[in-house]
């Protein structure tokens, strides 16, 4: 490689994010190690087979890529989902653009792959969160709502007892506030 090309393929090398070489046949030419580490395969394993292996179920994605090569139209932010070596899923967000040789003319597409599953798991973290707090600002409300009608069972139980004489009626009074303080 001449020194411009180890360049470019050290910088491809260091992205986090994944980079995929799309032919006009839709065939995978190259990938960066990113993809690799995203998608759980060797770069032997993608070059020449086609991108909607990768993507399966999904033929937007494909008509997106074509449509890149044909007008030369860049897309950006596509959610989709990407499948591992090992079958599962993962969601993923492209970004789609066309290369072009010296002249000008469009040889592909450039695929731009952002591993979400970090995200959509923060998010899915967040939720969770709203909605404990949600419960939580609940449970107190009903708390207060019920503590109010105790305070004022505790104080008429503490002016009847004060005007009972009969001990056995006084002891039933002690009970009730005795209840109401744990509660």
């Amino acid at each position: 490689m001449s020194p411009p090309e180890d360049l470019f393929q050290n910088i491809l090398s260091s992205l986090s994010d994944g980079i995929l070489l799309v032919s006009e046949d839709l065939n995978i030419l190259k990938g960066n190690l990113a993809v690799e580490e995203m998608f759980r395969r060797s770069h032997e394993f993608f070059e020449g087979r086609p991108v909607s292996e990768f993507f399966p179920d999904q033929p937007q994605i494909c008509d997106k890529i074509s449509q890149t090569i044909q007008t030369g139209t860049s897309y950006h932010d596509i959610d989709c989902r990407g499948v591992r070596s090992n079958e599962k899923t993962f969601p993923a967000r492209l970004n789609l653009s066309p290369y072009t040789n010296s002249t000008g003319k469009i040889m592909g597409a450039v695929l731009l792959i952002k591993d979400s599953s970090l995200l959509r798991e923060l998010e899915e973290t967040s939720r969770q969160s709203d909605y404990l707090f949600t419960i939580g600002e609940l449970a107190l409300g009903m708390v207060h709502e019920i503590r109010n009608p105790l305070g004022g069972i505790r104080a008429s139980a503490q002016l009847l007892r004060q005007e009972l004489t009969d001990p056995e009626q006084r002891e039933y009074l002690e009970v009730v506030i005795s209840e109401v303080d744990r509660i």
